[in-house]
């Protein structure tokens, strides 16, 4: 995604200068495929927010901030009853944040 100040660049070596997509390319340094995309479209338009994504912990998350306030990590273990995938994943989450 490239911002305003890009896209206009792009239109004015295109439209005022008539440099070719790959000569707009090689001067500002995008793909030539994101230059041709741009070239292509009349007004600038903003990508639109993403949708958060589902995580295959959302279930767990008030089961994993009620264990994290109360236990340690070496119980966890115990408390997702030794499922080892379920352990991975979370040690895999929160470790490296703590």
């Amino acid at each position: 995604m490239i911002d305003f100040q890009s896209f206009s660049r792009i239109r004015v070596l295109h439209d005022e200068h008539h440099l070719s997509i790959a000569q707009i390319a090689r001067e500002l340094n995008p793909h030539p495929e994101t230059v041709s995309r741009w070239v292509k479209r009349a007004t600038y338009t903003q990508r639109s927010a993403r949708k958060q994504r589902v995580s295959k912990l959302d279930p767990f998350k008030a089961l994993i901030q009620q264990q994290l306030s109360s236990y340690t990590y070496k119980q966890w273990p115990e408390i997702f009853n030794h499922d080892t995938t379920r352990t991975a994943a979370l040690m895999d989450r929160i470790l490296p944040h703590v």
